[in-house]
């Protein structure tokens, strides 16, 4: 914790005093995120299965070197 104004000072920039103090996004990133959420709903299934498929594949060329 910062103990007084000075010590604040001393953080330098881009510190802030409280989470509620943090600069709201800017509305293209709300836009996208709300472009991109039904997509991503319909095949976050496939990402999934991707990743388990590459992970069992690391593993098996780890266990056969």
């Amino acid at each position: 914790m910062v103990q007084n104004a000075q010590e604040e000072k001393l953080l330098g920039r881009g510190w802030i005093g409280s989470p509620n103090d943090l600069p709201k996004p800017s509305r293209p990133i709300i836009t996208l995120r709300e472009e991109v959420k039904p997509w991503w709903e319909e095949w976050k299934w496939l990402f999934a299965a991707i990743g388990v498929v590459l992970g069992t594949i690391a593993i098996l060329i780890k266990f056969w070197r």
